[in-house]
């Protein structure tokens, strides 16, 4: 009887990796541009392949044209920025625990409204990253509250 993928000493790092590579696809595959007039840039590092700030603060602020309705608008930004979120929870670079989906993408919308010069300036992904990098930083508490057992990095 062959063995289960799950019963392999190789499937973490598989997992690991598989994940990873799903994450990233499924970033690429929503910041791609169904039409490249405001959603890329090439003005902004990255700009020209994945979402701009511009466009998720647009797309967090329900400003559409009237052939699409606000609710993709707030759900696309949701799951923009907590797909982010969850990469870089995955990969060590934030921390938190018992913080939903809506208070992660309250977070990043909270700091567009506070840095707006800074929506311009960056990719959708490295402006969440700041965001939350900044709201939610990876500490000893924090590492042991979630039962993380990676070493915390230096500042």
């Amino acid at each position: 009887m062959p063995r289960k993928l799950s019963e392999t000493k190789a499937e973490p790092k598989m997992q690991m990796k598989y994940t990873f590579s799903a994450l990233a696809l499924s970033v690429l595959i929503s910041g791609a541009p169904a039409h490249a007039d405001s959603t890329v840039s090439n003005d902004v590092p990255g700009g020209g392949l994945f979402m701009t700030g511009q466009r998720l603060a647009e797309l967090c602020e329900g400003k559409l044209g009237a052939d699409q309705p606000d609710t993709y608008a707030g759900g696309t930004c949701l799951g923009y920025i907590n797909g982010t979120a969850a990469t870089l929870l995955l990969y060590g670079v934030i921390c938190y625990n018992n913080v939903t989906n809506g208070q992660v993408s309250d977070t990043v919308v909270k700091y567009m409204n506070e840095h707006p010069t800074e929506i311009g300036r960056h990719t959708a992904i490295v402006l969440i990253g700041i965001a939350l990098k900044a709201t939610f930083p990876v500490t000893e508490a924090c590492r042991r509250e979630t039962g993380d057992s990676r070493p915390v990095p230096k500042q």
